[in-house]
């Protein structure tokens, strides 16, 4: 078996458990943008004390969607690599 990205096993990936995987990503990440939303108001009448914190949690949450993305685009390719392998 082939073996990439966070795969640390040979073991196959069953496209269904792959494919929830891919839902239970898209919904964290939904959910991401959401905070991501909420604190990005935040910063529109920020209190001066917060407005460091507020950016660091800006930036700390930008890079888990960034990273959830990347991810993401790796399970659909894999989900793309298993429906060709079952053709």
């Amino acid at each position: 078996y082939k073996v990439t990205g966070v795969q640390t096993c040979a073991l196959p990936i069953s496209y269904e458990k792959l494919l929830n995987y891919k839902n239970e990503l898209e919904n964290i990440n939904k959910y991401n943008l959401e905070i991501l939303y909420d604190l990005e108001n935040k910063l529109k009448n920020p209190n001066i004390e917060n407005l460091e914190t507020l950016n660091e949690e800006i930036s700390v949450l930008k890079r888990v969607i960034d990273d959830n993305k990347r991810e993401l685009e790796n399970i659909v390719q894999k989900l793309s690599e298993l429906k060709d392998n079952e053709n």
